[in-house]
């Protein structure tokens, strides 16, 4: 291959797309330090959708997030979501991003990093567009989500120190937790403890174990 290593591989702007579900999204924060470790005078921008917009817009390793609000996981599902990822292409490509990453792994997705011309192009081959793509994580379907975030920093010659776990973040402002506070209202009292637990996930490759 003529591509340069990543190891003398100069980043001036990365782009990340994110337009599925929420829960990705907060899977996806995890990877945002090292990224910005790796390149820390690059331009980190996300692609999101219109309900994972906040979680990515709260990161300060992002410097903007674009939001893309039509695509083939809104529930309403439109016909016209392809010809809004072939506009947002165009958009894209005048911003000449020097690497792209496809969390999902989608061919749609590998196909708008390769019509907005990105130079390096980082993905998963489970979504049947690897052949779109300049760097390829591989990636075990079985595995855990964090896993494949795993994979997608080792294909962009990022290794994580030992027992890295890829924690994900979500700072929390001070207006919503007063919201939540408003909310709460009536439903605790001051002796007793408030516990709320939210364990389920879509598959096990979203689980977090018991330990």
């Amino acid at each position: 291959s003529d591509r340069p290593s990543w190891s003398n591989e100069q980043v001036n702007s990365l782009l990340i797309i994110q337009l599925d579900h929420l829960g990705d999204a907060i899977l996806t924060t995890g990877m945002l330090s090292a990224l910005r470790r790796r390149w820390p005078h690059a331009r980190i921008d996300v692609l999101a959708a219109p309900w994972n917009r906040a979680v990515f817009a709260a990161q300060r390793e992002v410097d903007q997030v674009m939001v893309c609000t039509s695509n083939r996981f809104l529930r309403r599902r439109s016909w016209f979501w392809p010809l809004n990822l072939l506009a947002w292409a165009w958009r894209l490509r005048q911003r000449r991003y020097d690497v792209a990453i496809d969390v999902r792994g989608e061919l749609p997705h590998a196909l708008l990093m390769f019509l907005a011309g990105v130079r390096r192009r980082v993905g998963c081959s489970s979504g049947g567009g690897d052949f779109l793509l300049t760097d390829d994580a591989l990636h075990d379907p079985q595995a855990h989500e964090i896993d494949k975030r795993r994979g997608l920093l080792a294909a962009l010659g990022i290794r994580l120190p030992e027992g890295s776990t890829l924690q994900p973040q979500f700072p929390v402002s001070l207006e919503a937790r007063q919201r939540v506070e408003q909310r709460l209202i009536g439903w605790r009292t001051a002796d007793v403890p408030l516990v709320v637990l939210h364990v389920g996930a879509g598959t096990a490759a979203k689980r977090w174990p018991m330990s």
